[in-house]
């Protein structure tokens, strides 16, 4: 495959999946907020105790607190798992006035953990904590305005909170500023403003606008075409599991395009992606098995990819299997 047309498949099917990861950028890690609950363990060590004594906490700083007590019920650390414990904690939080309670409330009333989903409820509760300076209540807030969920779509509105976090160094927030510069959603389309965005985050290991940033380069959108660079920011998304970023390694050593050509690696990188669910990847795998290239040929194990790939409604899967008869 020429470089020209590399680049070519590369955006087209960045553009035509990107917003299969919407939910990535619009609702943040719950790894990242290990950061609060780590301030409120220190909180209760004040108090002493554990089990028990988590119960009695005193005094003001028990909104933080108590959303850490929220979360131990939520996914059973050191007591039973318990949802609507967790919500009665949460809900005690944002009672007192935590911004971090008021965002953990709302997050149980939109995904309807412990509670009736309530996605109204969701967005007052995110709206009292975003205007309070809380990052992640920011950003899902604006993912809130994005999909139109408790309150009308406006794609302005979203970017205008997913700023708000993002200047704050939300990462996911960042990656939906990303997004938004990159396809024109709610401000005007701008892929510069999107690599800008996208690097920020990717500087905060976000494999996800890891990827973002690769196929910038790799395709020459927003940056100058630095195919070399490219394969080194697909490779440090791959190595945090992410599959588009395995994949699109995987397309870089296949082709050979800013590394040096290798089927192995490329089957590999495949591999990982495929067994993560991509489409894409899944069908390029079966392509290789049906080659019989580099892996030993194999017409079964490539129809099994094709068909893992074409229940996803990729075409190009669905077309090998009819010139295989396996339709």
């Amino acid at each position: 495959m020429r470089k020209s047309a590399i680049v070519k498949k590369m955006r087209e099917i960045w553009k035509g999946t990107t917003n299969t990861h919407c939910d990535h950028p619009f609702f943040p890690r719950r790894w990242l907020r290990l950061f609060f609950i780590a301030a409120a363990c220190c909180c209760l060590l004040v108090f002493g105790g554990v089990g028990q004594r988590y119960r009695h906490v005193p005094g003001q700083m028990c909104g933080l607190a108590q959303s850490f007590i929220g979360h131990m019920y939520a996914h059973g650390w050191l007591v039973g798992k318990d949802p609507s414990a967790s919500v009665k904690w949460f809900k005690k939080s944002a009672d007192g006035g935590s911004v971090v309670g008021q965002d953990e409330l709302g997050w149980a009333y939109a995904t309807g953990a412990g509670v009736a989903r309530d996605l109204a409820e969701a967005a007052r509760l995110y709206r009292k904590s975003a205007e309070q300076g809380w990052a992640f209540a920011q950003c899902h807030l604006g993912g809130a305005y994005l999909r139109g969920e408790g309150v009308p779509k406006d794609s302005a509105e979203a970017v205008h909170w997913f700023r708000k976090a993002a200047k704050q160094g939300d990462p996911d927030a960042q990656c939906s500023l990303g997004w938004a510069y990159l396809y024109g959603d709610g401000v005007p389309k701008d892929s510069a403003q999107s690599v800008r965005w996208y690097q920020k985050a990717a500087d905060q290991n976000d494999p996800y606008a890891q990827c973002a940033v690769g196929v910038a380069y790799a395709t020459g959108e927003g940056v100058f075409l630095d195919a070399a660079k490219g394969g080194e920011w697909f490779r440090k998304s791959a190595n945090h599991g992410d599959p588009w970023g395995q994949f699109n390694l995987g397309l870089m050593y296949q082709n050979g395009t800013g590394l040096e050509q290798s089927s192995a690696q490329a089957a590999d990188s495949y591999r990982k992606s495929a067994d993560q669910g991509c489409a894409f990847a899944q069908n390029n795998l079966a392509g290789m098995y049906a080659r019989g290239e580099w892996v030993a040929k194999d017409l079964a194990e490539a129809a099994k990819w094709y068909r893992k790939a074409a229940a996803k409604g990729n075409a190009e899967a669905k077309d090998a299997l009819k010139r295989m008869g396996m339709d």
